[in-house]
């Protein structure tokens, strides 16, 4: 069974899909964190062979950053594809990186390392932390679990950098550059030209737009699915996200940094009304000076006319 678009379900269906009918052979289960580290170790050390190529993921481009001695000397011997969200602030030169979406079932999000090279082989760690512990710290932090494999079966190995490289196929047909515009449920007609004026100018750049909805902001309710419906695992997972949308969590400025941390956008979309708010807005944090002030972002305001402006 080749990749769709579709994410992967997990592990388990990951595992099926590659076998079919036929037993997989030469494949250890594992789940310990250190020993995963051993396996990720010894995998680089064979990936130093001259023209091995090797499928890295790295779950978050800050990883790929604190690993940049490790690869900055295997990419002198190796050809390096590595896979993460966000974009790394120094990685080596000649590591290609492949910026992919969040999704905690996809492998493409997942610590991994697929070797061709004299040998065959391939270690795959699928995460399984509860949602405070995804991604946090070393991957041996305590909370922090995980269940993966470790294999030279020839046709997993195969399915594996099939699917791996149709994320990278995808990866280069996304936007490199994004913006985030500040909408609602579409009954404020500020908000309306917000949005477009950011579509405006994502087409004149080509650019991506991730529109940020305001509406879901409180201190007391979640918008992501938690309860009967969903496992509280899943409740604030970032594949619930609804592309390209992102419901806003908690408040004001806080709210507006998470979504800034989590998709790394070139610039922000606001309505220019935030620059004169109402005392319930001071309230709420709702101020251009506590919203621009907890960014590092170009922040620009658009008034009900569609004219834009660049804070600051």
């Amino acid at each position: 069974m080749g990749p769709t678009q579709a994410s992967d379900p997990g592990l388990q269906a990951l595992l099926h899909d590659a076998a079919g009918d036929r037993p997989l052979r030469g494949t250890h289960f594992v789940n310990d964190a250190r020993e995963m580290l051993l396996a990720t170790r010894e995998i680089e050390a064979a990936a130093r062979d001259d023209g091995a190529v090797l499928y890295v993921g790295f779950q978050d481009a800050a990883r790929l950053d604190d690993e940049s001695d490790v690869y900055r000397e295997l990419q002198k011997q190796a050809d390096v594809i590595a896979y993460g969200v966000g974009q790394p602030k120094a990685g080596p030169d000649r590591v290609e990186w492949v910026a992919v979406p969040r999704d905690r079932h996809a492998l493409h999000n997942q610590w991994f390392l697929v070797l061709h090279g004299t040998e065959r082989l391939a270690f795959v760690g699928f995460e399984t932390s509860p949602p405070k512990y995804f991604r946090r710290g070393p991957s041996y932090n305590e909370g922090r679990t995980w269940e993966g494999f470790t294999t030279d079966d020839e046709g997993l190995i195969d399915h594996l950098t099939q699917r791996l490289e149709h994320a990278r196929s995808l990866a280069s047909r996304r936007p490199t550059t994004w913006m985030l515009a500040a909408t609602d449920d579409g009954s404020d007609p500020r908000y309306a030209a917000v949005r477009d004026a950011a579509l405006a100018a994502a087409r004149d750049s080509g650019a991506g737009v991730v529109l940020y909805d305001r509406t879901t902001e409180s201190y007391l309710t979640n918008p992501y699915p938690s309860g009967p419906w969903s496992s509280e695992e899943a409740a604030l997972s970032p594949s619930w996200e609804l592309s390209p949308a992102r419901l806003a969590v908690d408040r004001g400025a806080k709210a507006l940094r998470d979504a800034v941390d989590r998709y790394a956008p070139d610039a922000i979309y606001l309505p220019a009304h935030v620059s004169n708010p109402s005392l319930l807005d001071r309230v709420r944090g709702n101020t251009l000076t506590t919203l621009a002030g907890a960014v590092d972002v170009p922040v620009r305001l658009v008034d009900a006319d569609g004219e834009v402006t660049e804070h600051g």
